[in-house]
């Protein structure tokens, strides 16, 4: 019989793996372990004894209602602006021509110059100052950003500076196709960098989808600057190799998770398993092949190579945590509509304007649908540019994904747990 006041989150995902039950909250990002015996007996009982605190404390159980309890998560998600991150376009110029490239009509030798630099350094400088920022993320975009060498180490160097005399952390991030990397080892030596380097299968298969402009392949290059760049810089450098999926590459994937293994870049590089928005096509994947990609994380686990699992999802639209600056200082906020005119919300040198407001406004996920939803944490109401691009525009209802959460939710949980916690995680939890 049940005598607690205690809810029991709607937002509670569970996994049984024989006699543990691992715990995970969508909205709070929570996860942890218990022996099945005693989830049994709470779920019986409602009494919760000891472990009241650690369950209150991580989301799993609360005397709120549901939707209070969303409230007040995502908007600690949204707006806590004690770490900030800004998306800086360095030049929208690129040396790939890849074949499903989501930025190919806008690819051009446009290159962000000293004077809008400088702006774009003064407006982020102003924005931290403000907000009494703690932790401050840049991410250097393109086009290839490595092309703009000039504006890339003058913006970062200039920034880490500034960051260090705030004494607020500063963690540099690159979004790259790998090619150049080897010229900037330098300046990887200086501060907290993490790369990003899409590859997209093995040779064969990378150098048919992701090729130089002139046609020649870019695997071998980028393998090669990996492994330079991660030889001198040792464990000031993180690198993660994003692998586009789509249906026309999954079965080329495994390959090149075993190759990373073979040449012994398992312990020195995570991997990211990325659904490809492909030009021209917004169709719905078939269950198979999300089926397919988690078996992929499982082939990664084998191979001892770290999966990056993105299980919080915020949609940087509605946050004031985030901000992409286009080369020509026009300020965005989310990185697909970057270069949509229309939808800029300022510019560097004169502000924000009142579409700031109005898209920071939209919370996709406080609908009485999504709300009521257990995978909400995840997916947040739904991707506004897709609802753009589908609806035209970024209020309407996004593609709804249950079901594609609802697959993988458990072999997600299950990936969670054995390859992400570690030990010391794992005796934190509820025993």
């Amino acid at each position: 019989m049940k005598y607690s006041n205690w809810n029991w989150s709607a937002y509670n995902c569970i996994k049984i793996i024989e006699n543990t039950v691992v715990l995970f909250n969508t909205v709070s990002n929570s996860i942890i372990t218990v022996e099945k015996e005693i989830y049994e007996g709470w779920r019986e009982t409602g009494n919760y004894g000891k472990d009241e605190d650690i369950l209150e404390r991580a989301g799993f159980i609360y005397k709120q209602t549901d939707e209070a309890f969303l409230c007040a998560c995502f908007d600690k998600r949204y707006n806590d602006c004690k770490n900030m991150s800004f998306w800086i376009y360095v030049d929208m110029d690129c040396n790939f021509r890849c074949s499903y490239c989501f930025e190919s009509n806008r690819i051009s030798e446009q290159y962000m110059d000293k004077d809008i630099a400088s702006s774009t350094i003064q407006w982020i400088l102003s924005c931290i100052d403000r907000a009494g920022c703690e932790e401050l993320e840049i991410t250097f975009m393109g086009g290839e950003p490595l092309l703009n060498s000039e504006i890339f180490e003058f913006v970062y160097e200039t920034l880490a500076e500034s960051a260090k005399a705030r004494n607020i952390q500063l963690t540099c991030c690159i979004i790259t196709n790998g090619s150049l990397l080897s010229n900037y080892i330098h300046i990887f030596k200086k501060g907290r960098f993490f790369i990003q380097v899409t590859l997209d299968g093995l040779a064969a298969q990378h150098d048919k989808r992701r090729r130089f402009k002139d046609g020649k392949p870019t695997f071998d290059i980028i393998m090669r600057n990996i492994i330079d760049a991660l030889n001198a810089c040792g464990e000031n450098l993180n690198i993660t190799i994003r692998i586009n999926v789509d249906e026309m590459n999954i079965q080329h994937v495994a390959g090149l998770i075993k190759f990373l293994h073979k040449i012994r870049l398992s312990q020195r590089v995570n991997i990211c398993l990325g659904e490809t928005v492909i030009k021209g096509q917004q169709k719905r994947l078939k269950s198979g092949f999300y089926k397919q990609l988690m078996q992929l994380y499982k082939v990664a686990q084998s191979n001892g190579i770290q999966v990056s699992l993105s299980e919080e999802n915020v949609c940087y639209l509605s946050s004031p945590r985030w901000f992409m600056i286009n080369w020509n200082g026009d300020i965005y906020k989310c990185p697909s509509l970057v270069g949509e005119e229309k939808l800029r919300v300022g510019n560097v040198k004169t502000g924000l304007n009142d579409n700031y407001e109005r898209q920071t406004s939209i919370k996709a996920w406080n609908s009485r649908l999504c709300s009521q939803c257990k995978y909400v944490g995840i997916c947040s109401g739904g991707c506004r540019y897709l609802s753009y691009l589908n609806e035209g525009s970024l209020e309407a209802a996004g593609m709804c994904k249950k079901m594609y959460y609802k697959l993988i939710t458990e072999n997600y949980m299950q990936i969670k747990y054995q390859g992400s916690l570690s030990e010391d995680e794992k005796n934190k939890c509820c025993r």
